[in-house]
């Protein structure tokens, strides 16, 4: 508990319970937090950004994971079990925003796996690219889209 900081102003004094209100986070799903896993993404909005080496591309999706355990960041983040939601990624790794850049606001999902090896230039990075579904992936998409609770996205891209 904190006291309140206007308490001088005139104004009565009560106690502030900081479970009265949430706290900005800068937790976010990244890619590395995606490796490995079977996702469909929307790709929504495209946007070029200016970045420490000069403008990127950057793709605004929601992305459904389908697949994978969840981790120690996605619980934090709320998400409990897959298949779930991360509305509105940012998702600007070159090969992956090239991938996406023809697919804004079509309405259609991008059904992919991300793959990941170290960088011919730093090895200590990771590379990331969109794979192609297996079969298994495929049947994987297809039950998750006959679900009534899946997701839909918004009607933007039915006008």
């Amino acid at each position: 508990m904190t006291q309140d900081p206007w308490a001088d102003e005139g104004v009565a004094s009560q106690p502030v319970d900081d479970g009265d209100f949430d706290s900005a986070t800068t937790d976010y799903l990244t890619i590395n937090d995606l490796d490995g896993r079977l996702l469909l993404v929307w790709a929504m909005e495209k946007s070029t950004e200016s970045g420490t080496t000069g403008p990127y591309t950057m793709i605004v999706s929601d992305v459904v994971v389908l697949d994978g355990e969840i981790t120690d960041t996605m619980r934090a983040l709320g998400y409990q079990s897959v298949p779930f939601l991360s509305a509105r990624m940012h998702l600007s790794n070159k090969q992956i925003a090239e991938k996406l850049s023809a697919r804004v606001g079509n309405g259609k999902p991008l059904l992919t796996r991300v793959t990941s090896k170290p960088s011919k230039i730093n090895r200590s990075v990771l590379a990331f690219w969109f794979s192609e579904p297996t079969e298994e992936d495929k049947g994987i998409a297809r039950a998750y889209l006959v679900r009534p609770d899946r997701y839909r996205p918004s009607d933007q891209f039915n006008s």
